[in-house]
This record gives C-alpha cells, sequence and structure tokens, in this order.
C-alpha cells in the first residue's frame, strides 16, 4: 500500500479524544467489525521508550469506563506506582462473562497487542481487576486468558454456574478478592446463577494448589462510622509462590472499599485500589524472548507526552522526512532532517494529539503524540 494512501487511511479509522489535560486518552479498535472503545490512563512523564506494568480495571453492569476511573480511584495510585491503566468500555455497558458469544475475551486480547505495540507495555506485567460485571470478567479471563494475566484482583464479582464448573487455567495464578457480607446486588452467598465468595474462593484455592489452612484477622476499624469492618483472610502454601487473598467486609455493600462515592455501606479502612497494585506488583509472568519485542527498533522517540519538544533517536544517520498531522488527517509540518539524533521543537503546537510520521530509507513509523502544556 502506498504509504500516504495508508496514513491517510490509518487517520480516518482512528477516532480519539484528548479528554483529561495531562494524562487521560479516549481511543477505540476495531474488534469483530464494531469498534470498542476504552479511555487509558498514562501516568505523569510517560514515555513510550519506557516498558510499563498495565492494569484493566473494568466498569459493573450498567456502568461504564469514565465512571469506573472515577469511582475506583486507581489513576492517583497508577500515578505514583508508573503504571499504565486501561478502563474498556463493554458492549452495552456490561461485560460477557459467561461464553465467547460476543468475545469479549478475544476483545481484551486484541487490546493488550494493541496496547503492547503502540505502548509498549510490558507483557510479563497486565493484571486485571474490576467492579461487579467487571469482576466475573476478571475471573473469566483469569479462566481463559492464564497466558496473559500476571494476577487478577476482581471485586464483588464470582463466576457464573457454568464458568466456575468448567475453569481451568493453564497455570496457577495469584488472586485477591474482594467482597462485601451484605451485598445485596452480587451475593456473598451465591445464588443458582453464580458462585457463592466462597466457592470462588475453593476454586481458586484448587487451582493454586494451596493447603487447607488459612489466617484470618480483623483489620482495625480506622472509619468509625462506616457501618462495617474488614477482614483479610490469606491462604498458605500455594504452588509457585502464589498467594490468595480474600478482603472479608463484614455487613459491606456493593460497594469498592475506600472510594469517596459511597452507592451503599462503603468500607473506610482499607483502600482496594492500593491494596490491589500493592497486590498485582508482587508478580510477573516469565514470557520467552520469542513473545516479547525486544529493544531493536530503529525509531524512538522521548519525551512523549511532551510540552515543547521531542527527541528522536534513530540507528542510521540518512536523512529523515519528518511529517506531523493534525488528529483529523490534516498535515501542519513537513521538513526534512539530518542527522540520527534529531530535536524537534513543537512550541507552536496547541494541547492535544498529533500523529508523528518519520520515513527514513525504508523506514516508515507513526506515533501518536500528545502536547501537555
Amino acid at each position: 500500500m502506498n504509504i500516504k494512501k495508508g496514513l491517510i487511511l490509518f487517520l480516518g479509522i482512528i477516532n480519539f479524544t484528548f479528554i483529561q489535560a495531562q494524562t487521560t486518552i479516549r481511543d477505540s479498535i476495531l474488534y469483530e467489525g464494531l469498534w470498542r472503545n476504552y479511555r487509558l490512563f498514562l501516568p505523569n512523564g510517560f514515555n513510550v521508550n519506557t516498558q510499563r506494568p498495565l492494569v484493566f480495571n473494568l466498569h459493573g453492569y450498567g456502568s461504564n469506563a469514565l465512571e469506573q476511573e472515577i469511582y475506583s480511584g486507581f489513576d492517583a495510585i497508577a500515578d505514583s506506582a508508573d503504571v499504565i491503566v486501561c478502563y474498556p468500555n463493554g458492549l452495552n455497558n456490561s461485560w460477557n462473562a459467561f461464553d465467547r458469544i460476543p468475545d469479549d475475551v478475544g476483545f481484551i486480547d486484541s487490546l493488550i497487542t494493541l496496547l503492547h505495540n503502540e505502548y509498549n507495555v510490558n507483557l510479563n506485567r497486565i493484571y486485571s481487576t474490576g467492579m461487579s460485571n467487571g469482576g466475573f470478567m476478571s475471573n473469566y479471563l483469569a479462566c481463559e486468558l492464564t497466558n496473559r494475566f500476571a494476577a487478577i484482583a476482581p471485586v464483588a464479582g464470582t463466576n457464573s454456574v457454568l464458568v466456575q464448573a468448567s475453569c481451568s487455567p493453564s497455570r496457577n495464578i495469584p488472586v485477591l478478592y474482594i467482597h462485601g457480607t451484605a451485598d445485596a446486588t452480587v451475593l456473598y452467598e451465591g445464588s443458582t446463577l453464580y458462585s457463592s465468595a466462597n466457592d470462588l474462593m475453593t476454586l481458586w484455592s484448587n487451582v493454586n494448589g494451596c493447603s487447607s489452612n488459612t489466617d484470618t484477622v480483623l483489620l482495625a476499624d480506622i472509619s468509625l462510622t462506616d457501618n462495617c469492618r474488614a477482614q483479610k483472610i490469606t491462604w498458605h502454601d500455594c504452588n509457585n509462590s502464589t498467594q490468595l487473598i480474600h478482603y472479608r467486609i463484614i455487613d459491606g455493600g456493593h460497594t469498592w472499599p475506600g472510594s469517596p462515592i459511597l452507592i451503599g455501606t462503603t468500607n473506610q479502612d482499607i483502600n482496594a485500589s492500593g491494596i490491589i497494585w500493592n497486590f498485582f506488583n508482587q508478580f510477573s509472568l516469565t514470557l520467552s524472548t520469542e513473545d516479547v519485542e525486544t529493544e531493536s527498533d530503529p525509531i524512538k522517540i522521548s519525551q512523549n507526552p511532551f510540552s515543547s519538544f521531542i527527541d528522536i533517536d534513530l540507528k542510521s544517520s540518512s536523512p529523515s522526512l519528518i511529517n506531523i498531522y493534525s488528529s483529523d488527517g490534516k498535515l501542519i509540518h513537513s521538513a526534512e532532517y539530518s542527522g540520527n539524533k534529531i530535536h524537534l521543537e513543537n512550541d507552536h503546537l496547541n494541547l492535544g494529539f498529533y500523529f508523528l510520521h518519520i520515513f527514513q530509507n525504508n523506514l516508515s513509523k507513526i506515533f501518536k503524540i500528545v502536547k501537555i502544556r
């Protein structure tokens, strides 16, 4: 395909908007004939040349990516930990955590590949959490895409009866689970449609080969007005140093502990997002070098997102043609540069997203760049 025509097509099929001044973008991916959109949080100082962990944070039934981003408060944790967070939107505000029609497992799998290619996420450090229906989906992903996720931490979401009976992960997987005993939406005791919290923990205990011995600790009652207590249950002697932990919120509702948004009896003795990240941060896959891209890329950029300039490193010192396009595909800068280190001043650009297209010899590479101030 002609490079220019290919770029125009590329620009035409991608629709994204600069949402929050510094760190959150909205983008989409074409999967099974449908545009599936997502929000992506990039930590302060994000640079595509540095690999970072990726956390999927999945919304509940009837909710959406933006609401989950706000409700969970995960961005503040991710920013301090230098982590990328993806908030995808389920079709019709829900996730199919039961089978493959529609194939939300395939959608997440494709999204992982896209985010690795575009944002250099670390394929050994991908995790999933989520609220309610998003918790169900996190469990399902661990059953179906075990080779992709280093750990999961569902909140107030177990497994459908069918998934509970058929879940057969290809390896041990660390699991942290949070659920309120007075949850009136997803019953702690389960139902004829989905497993109980205890049955879910039994499943993961069996998968991970944990012993039946557990430690149960009643955590400090820091908030005297939240009307609930947090209890931590830890399983012992799991295979391959896998951990299995359950935070049982006594008298807690269908909520995300630590959230400032109170939509029921919300425990304030713990911060779910902080606990979840500290749990995730202990675990990593060990993919072979054939599964992970190497650092041999002949074209790299730094200072992205940028405020006034972008540095470009090229392995060759041959002349390069550099074009910058606006988000709607208009060419706003085109010039030829020499050398293998290029300092590209962009003071004149307004805040927002652009495409940086670099041509050198037979190489052509497109970067999404964002000006933040």
